[in-house]
């Protein structure tokens, strides 16, 4: 029997991270057994930046879906909040991703007949009408991604960059505790990916929120509190971040979006 009060009222909180247990995920081809994700486990801490590595086929972007409750496991769970989000019904599971989990994928998904505002606030205006979104908050996200003067844009006329930080936006905007982002550097050259790391690292550090990105660039995971490595669907151990070398070393980063002295 699926639960439904429960379900409806959870919330990621401080008490209460994401955790994984035993998560497989087989695939039938044909006749043959694919095994995308063997026997994974783990927990996610509050205000965690997670870093997700391996090569293509290493189940990674099998492990995000999960996570996201886009796809179901085959065997194994995912709590929030200590539920189980498989008990979930379908529409009590949308509208709990759609309020608490923000998904960034490699293909920015935009609508094209949309301005890039209008993307954005897309969350909301299926949520409710565009009345849900905190006041200030859509104008703060946009000055803090650096596209307020193409928010009447349409996708066709934004680089590669724009695109990817207006998807970042549209999985922000309803303030999500947890967000996932499925190889969000894959279609960025070497500026824009150090910019959107930047952005997702100070996202963690002054918002506190829970991020989790999976890569296979190195470049990419340093900038995780912690990282993970899978291969052949398995995790194969932890691996050193840039970030705790240089805890380690007692250097500090400065701030984007530190707010400043007034004289």
């Amino acid at each position: 029997m699926r639960s439904t009060d429960r379900t409806t009222q959870t919330t990621i909180t401080e008490e209460s991270p994401v955790e994984a247990s035993g998560l497989t995920k087989i695939y039938r081809i044909g006749r043959t057994l694919v095994t995308a994700l063997s026997d994974v486990s783990l927990r996610i801490r509050k205000g965690e930046f997670l870093t997700i590595m391996g090569a293509s086929g290493s189940g990674k972007s099998t492990l995000l879906h999960l996570l996201a409750g886009l796809t179901e496991p085959t065997s194994g769970k995912v709590l929030i909040n200590g539920v189980n989000i498989a008990d979930m019904s379908d529409s009590v599971k949308t509208q709990f991703r759609r309020r608490h989990i923000g998904v960034v994928f490699q293909a920015f998904n935009l609508i094209p007949t949309l301005t890039a505002e209008e993307n954005i606030r897309l969350p909301s205006l299926i949520e409710n009408g565009g009345k849900s979104v905190r006041p200030g908050v859509l104008d703060e996200l946009m000055q803090t991604l650096e596209i307020r003067d193409r928010r009447h844009h349409r996708p066709d006329s934004l680089s590669g960059g724009e695109q990817q930080r207006v998807a970042i936006g549209r999985a922000l905007v309803m303030e999500p505790a947890l967000v996932l982002a499925d190889e969000p550097t894959g279609n960025l050259d070497s500026e824009n990916s150090t910019r959107l790391c930047k952005t997702l690292r100070e996202l963690c550090d002054t918002r506190r929120r829970t991020i989790v990105v999976v890569t296979h660039e190195s470049a990419v995971a340093d900038w995780g509190d912690r990282c993970i490595t899978l291969k052949d669907g398995r995790i194969t151990g932890p691996r050193s971040t840039g970030k705790q070398e240089r805890t380690r070393n007692g250097e500090e980063t400065e701030s984007l979006f530190a707010e400043k002295e007034t004289p």
